[in-house]
């Protein structure tokens, strides 16, 4: 973004300098004219900033985000479409071709005739391959009934119906819903891997969540004195708004006096609302990953201490033992 701003600038510099020569020299040809004008379509640039500000707007930049990551998505979805619109139109082109062939040969007597069909639908729908394909994409876009493109058939064969209906619920039944679930795939994907919104997500949630504790913080204060003790964190409890609430974050509340000792992390026999807060976001849920892994550390630690004071106390033993033969280990 520095550099478009610097790009910016410079042009606008440059623009303005061609302005001051243009009204200090009324003789222009019309090769500086041209260049003058070119220059000015550079301010078409200036709109670019505007982009830098969708990091600025959550919705937005989701939504522009995850349409650029379906480009990929749509080019190979369209590549597909092409392909089961050729198949299908030179099917049903050649059937309607044949058609129209033996009709003519019927109307004239001549077998060298060429195609021709009085049916203005097949002339409006099938008269060539790239008019079939079109017909076919039409249809399964709402701009043209399939039917209407359907009924002409009926006078061709029933194979041609046959083959029209089967477009009609392969495209529409099964590749048109795949194509979905792959674009809201992709766009998943996209919007889960932006880091920048990603924190911004989080942030907002923590944010709000921070705020939905102190308000259940303020209601279980019931004395207005800024700290809990255990007898209103239990009468609080008993409260079923306030028990959904912390069962919501994956809080147990049934033992409310384990609970309450746990968020109590000074032991002092009272709660702020920063250790309210910090223990309900802190054993909001199952444990995490890093928390069994401090779990599995501190054991390890502890059963190390162990094995120390083990070896201290047996040394210990040891020296009383050298020192007083006479007492009985």
């Amino acid at each position: 973004w520095n550099a478009v701003d610097f790009c910016i600038v410079v042009l606008s510099v440059v623009e303005l300098l061609m302005d001051i020569w243009q009204s200090s020299n009324m003789a222009v040809n019309m090769r500086h004219l041209k260049v003058l004008r070119l220059m000015r379509l550079a301010r078409l640039l200036r709109a670019v900033r505007a982009v830098h500000l969708l990091r600025f707007v959550g919705p937005l930049r989701t939504l522009i985000h995850s349409i650029a990551s379906t480009m990929k998505s749509l080019l190979w979805t369209l590549l597909l479409l092409l392909l089961i619109f050729y198949v299908w139109a030179v099917m049903l082109r050649q059937l309607v071709s044949d058609h129209c062939r033996f009709s003519a040969i019927e109307a004239t007597g001549d077998p060298n005739a060429k195609p021709h069909c009085e049916d203005a639908g097949l002339v409006a729908y099938w008269s060539s391959l790239p008019e079939s394909m079109l017909t076919l994409f039409v249809s399964i876009t709402g701009g043209l009934s399939w039917k209407d493109s359907l009924d002409p058939l009926r006078g061709v064969s029933e194979l041609a119906v046959v083959f029209f209906v089967m477009y009609i619920i392969i495209t529409f039944f099964a590749v048109l819903n795949v194509v979905t679930g792959v674009f809201c795939h992709s766009a998943i994907e996209s919007a889960t891997a932006d880091k920048e919104l990603a924190t911004m997500t989080h942030l907002t949630s923590q944010m709000q969540l921070t705020l939905a504790v102190r308000q259940v913080f303020g209601e279980l204060d019931k004395d207005s004195s800024s700290t809990l003790t255990i007898d209103e964190f239990e009468q609080g409890l008993k409260d079923q708004t306030v028990s959904a609430f912390l069962e919501s974050l994956g809080i147990a509340t049934q033992d409310a006096w384990t609970l309450f000792s746990v968020i109590d992390v000074d032991h002092s026999g009272c709660i702020n609302v920063d250790e309210f807060v910090s223990g309900c976001l802190q054993f909001r849920g199952p444990a995490k990953a890093v928390q069994l892994a401090k779990i599995s550390s501190q054991t390890t630690q502890l059963r190390h201490a162990i094995h120390e004071l083990e070896g201290a106390i047996g040394s210990i033993a040891t020296t009383l033992k050298d020192q007083n033969p006479d007492v009985a280990t």
